[in-house]
């Protein structure tokens, strides 16, 4: 009985340190500490997609273009709606 209970709280203490380990790695939005290169996407086919109030705002798609806007960008930079430049360029 008392070996039972051993292995179970050995099983569960690997877990929780698991579970730990892999929030530590997560990006949280409260601001990162960074000590090199770091990144901030997605490693497989998918796209990249910023939203607020739900709203898909922006997205960058698998090859690369961006689309403000707009969810299906059909230009490397595709903005829809107007917008607004400030300075020069």
């Amino acid at each position: 009985m008392l070996k039972t209970i051993s292995i179970i709280f050995c099983v569960l203490s690997i877990q929780m340190n698991a579970q730990q380990n892999a929030q530590l790695s997560e990006w949280t939005l409260s601001g990162n500490n960074v000590s090199g290169d770091s990144k901030l996407g997605t490693n497989n086919g998918f796209d990249l997609i910023f939203e607020t109030a739900n709203i898909e705002r922006m997205r960058i798609t698998d090859g690369g273009w961006i689309g403000i806007g707009v969810a299906n960008p059909d230009a490397f930079f595709h903005i829809g709606g107007s917008f607004k430049l400030d300075g020069t360029l």
